[in-house]
């Protein structure tokens, strides 16, 4: 399901509008059981008996009723509330080729685009060394096209039995971040590594949209964001012992860590450019944050941070850098911090109007206090 592929899940909406084929928790064979129910119900049904009462209806916004609604339903609902909650303005007069997100007015990340000139003279060579490790890495490029969901479940348990909330939770946040990555993608509009030369011959299909910023780099590292913060009490019970170890966080580190090897696999494949996954890297690592305080209520404030893919441009890829940008709040040549605010006090749960994000994520988490 991802955005980048240009598939980001929308084929399976189908199977998600009512007509999943099952009923009662049975799959069925669609062209017998309405005959089947239509005959049941003219042998029984009997004369008509108008019932002397009827339902209430359910109070107006209340979390109560999520569990009520199937899950593609509240996938709909949370992910209008969060896109609801965003905005984008492209290009300003200081910094042509640039694009900011902001809740309101308070942005939270501003992507620059790099020039034609840095991506020919420095990213491109690096494209072509990456293209040595395609054999290595063929498995695993081509089950990435789709699928990120199998690769953080080998280091936290995704198993569907205990973790459901926590994979209806991160289906509807990726569903979130391709919708928004695209909207930056399309302002703005880089060519892929093959329109630069035409031997950089890419090992899959390359998307039919901007190579900056990169879409995989933002969803993972969405995925690894959010996950971290759910799995911080099993990293207690993991290594509280510890207080070094844990101070390390390892087991967010590893999600960090496959969030950034599939990032660099689309180098690898030839379908994008080191300087491409910083900026991905950049606009997930925010919307991940974002996403946990709108999901915890926390007012824990968020910085703003500007991507400048100018001065960046002579990098290759250092995931680690960067985050420890972000954490340390330092700013330096193409990473600059800004303003904060408070993303827990948009939306707060009230007697009218609850957050259904705020309800999924408190399901999402209770996943991972249990003993498992």
């Amino acid at each position: 399901m991802s955005g980048e592929s240009g598939e980001s899940g929308e084929s399976g909406e189908s199977g998600e509008s009512g007509e999943s084929g099952e009923f009662a928790g049975l799959t069925l064979i669609p062209q017998q059981f309405p005959s089947a129910l239509l005959s049941t119900r003219d042998g029984i049904v009997g004369s008509w008996d108008p019932p002397p009462g009827y339902p209430e209806p359910l109070d107006c916004d209340r979390n109560a009723q999520m569990e009520r609604w199937e899950p593609w339903v509240r996938r709909q609902v949370i992910g209008f509330e969060i896109l609801s909650s965003l905005t984008f303005a492209s290009e300003d007069k200081e910094t042509p080729g640039s694009g900011t997100l902001s809740v309101g007015a308070h942005p939270i990340v501003k992507l620059i685009r790099p020039t034609p000139e840095t991506i020919h003279k420095v990213q491109l060579p690096l494209v072509r060394a990456y293209a040595d490790l395609r054999r290595d890495r063929a498995s695993e490029i081509n089950a990435q096209i789709r699928e990120f969901f199998p690769f953080f479940s080998t280091v936290c348990d995704l198993n569907p039995a205990r973790r459901r909330f926590t994979l209806e939770l991160l289906t509807v946040l990726w569903r979130v971040v391709t919708a928004t990555e695209m909207r930056v993608k399309h302002a703005l509009a880089m060519p892929r590594p093959f329109e630069y030369s035409s031997q950089i011959m890419p090992m899959i299909q390359t998307p039919g949209h901007s190579s900056f910023p990169a879409g995989h780099s933002a969803e993972t590292f969405v995925l690894a964001t959010v996950l971290a913060a759910l799995t911080a009490p099993r990293e207690q019970q993991l290594y509280g012992s510890d207080p070094a170890t844990l101070a390390r966080r390892p087991l967010r580190e590893k999600l960090m860590w496959v969030a950034a090897r599939i990032s660099i696999n689309r180098v690898v494949a030839g379908v994008h450019f080191p300087v491409d996954l910083a900026a991905g890297m950049v606009l997930g690592v925010q919307l991940g944050k974002y996403f946990e305080l709108l999901g915890t209520g926390e007012t824990t404030p968020l910085a703003s941070w500007t991507f400048d893919g100018e001065p960046y441009g002579g990098k290759d890829f250092r995931w680690g850098d960067l985050l420890t940008v972000i954490e340390g709040g330092t700013d330096n040549a193409f990473l600059k911090q800004g303003n904060s605010f408070k993303p827990g006090s948009i939306n707060p749960d009230s007697a009218f109007g609850e957050s259904p994000l705020r309800w999924l994520w408190g399901k999402a988490a209770a996943e991972w206090r249990k003993p498992s």
